[in-house]
């Protein structure tokens, strides 16, 4: 795949790889940095599940038509400069300068500390081990009186 691309669009994947943030919550298996990553590596037989998310993920990129299945496996979607350029936005947070959150969207005056404490949730949910999990899915259904 990475000889069909030129040089430096292989050259800001790869740079977008190495800065597009860990997410410690979504599986390695489906990562942006696996996507990417599959766009420079040379087309391999997949699994009929791995073909069918990479041309999943690929319709999202190319906003094309969905092509056939054996079609989709056997070549994946090239990016394309302005692919890449969206990703790089996302990465140097240009939307979120461009339009900033008003206080009283970040902080309800319902519930002011409803989107620190969900912040606060998932980063503790990355580190939880499998026990800590099922006990906390068991004492958030069990309430003593």
């Amino acid at each position: 795949m990475s000889s069909k691309l030129p040089p430096n669009t292989v050259g800001q994947i790869q740079r977008l790889i190495l800065r597009w943030p860990k997410d410690p919550i979504r599986p390695e298996s489906v990562s942006v940095q696996r996507y990417l990553q599959s766009r420079l590596e040379p087309p391999r037989p997949q699994s009929s599940s791995d073909s069918s998310l990479t041309s999943y993920i690929a319709s999202f990129f190319l906003r094309s038509k969905p092509q056939s299945q054996s079609a989709a496996s056997l070549q994946p979607p090239l990016l394309s400069q302005e692919n890449i350029k969206v990703l790089q936005s996302f990465l140097d947070n240009k939307y979120q300068k461009a339009y900033p959150l008003r206080q009283n969207v970040r902080y309800p005056a319902s519930m002011p500390q409803h989107y620190d404490r969900l912040i606060k949730e998932f980063d503790e949910a990355a580190h939880r081990s499998a026990f800590a999990r099922l006990s906390r899915r068991i004492g958030g259904s069990v309430r003593l009186k």
